[in-house]
């Protein structure tokens, strides 16, 4: 991973919680990309229970999935500005808005060390967005942070779920298309568009939980747990 530019989709379940945003996490990962002021990163954000919260009211008055998708980016870009002030705070090069199209993910990049976004277009997820700011980039390595480390072949509250520990991307691809159902706050751990962009593009993917130490080991390129997806 030494020299590239990093991808990291930093999932809405780890930083926004029913309580409000998880400070502590945002906290501590903001310290821990400080650490790392070598990189270039690109670090897309999702919208966890802020998102939720709103999508779940909004279904009372429509059920237009775009405008309800349109909800939820907005609650990815609150969430965005949280972390990227965060990093901000601690150290320099960080893109000073959150962009909202694909020039602005495109300037960030020609400008800054760190770019931080949310959504981009309804139908969309954060994952795959997170592999479209790769590809415009350059970037082969996505690490993707959730409440889970491993991807299952199956979902994992069903009995006899197991984890896998290496897949390929046609394999990522396969159950997402099984799992994955497009509707707003309905989750599989990494969404169709995404995995066939991946690859497309052949981009790495490296799952990882809610640890910090684990995060870091990815940083610093060394064995984590968590499943990874290569390609064949």
């Amino acid at each position: 991973m030494d020299g590239e530019i990093l991808c990291i989709s930093l999932g809405g379940s780890v930083i926004s919680k029913k309580d409000g945003p998880n400070v502590q996490y945002v906290d501590k990962f903001a310290e821990l990309i400080a650490r790392h002021g070598d990189k270039k990163l690109i670090i897309t954000v999702g919208g966890g229970y802020t998102a939720k919260a709103y999508v779940e009211a909004s279904r009372g008055f429509t059920s237009n999935n775009f405008l309800l998708d349109e909800i939820g980016i907005n609650a990815t870009r609150i969430n965005a500005m949280l972390v990227r002030n965060a990093i901000a705070s601690r150290t320099g090069g960080v893109f000073h808005s959150i962009p909202i199209d694909v020039e602005g993910i495109r300037r960030g990049i020609e400008v800054s060390r760190i770019v931080v976004l949310g959504g981009l277009v309804p139908g969309i997820t954060t994952d795959a967005v997170s592999i479209i700011a790769g590809e415009l980039a350059g970037s082969k390595t996505l690490i993707n942070v959730s409440n889970i480390a491993y991807v299952y072949d199956r979902p994992p509250e069903e009995q006899g779920a197991k984890k896998l520990e290496r897949i390929t991307h046609e394999e990522l691809i396969g159950l997402a298309t099984k799992y994955d159902q497009r509707v707003a706050r309905s989750n599989f751990i990494f969404d169709l568009v995404g995995a066939k962009l991946a690859g497309r593009s052949k981009m790495s993917i490296f799952f990882v939980d809610d640890s910090i130490d684990e995060l870091g080991k990815l940083l610093e390129g060394k064995e984590h747990n968590g499943t990874v997806v290569e390609s064949d």
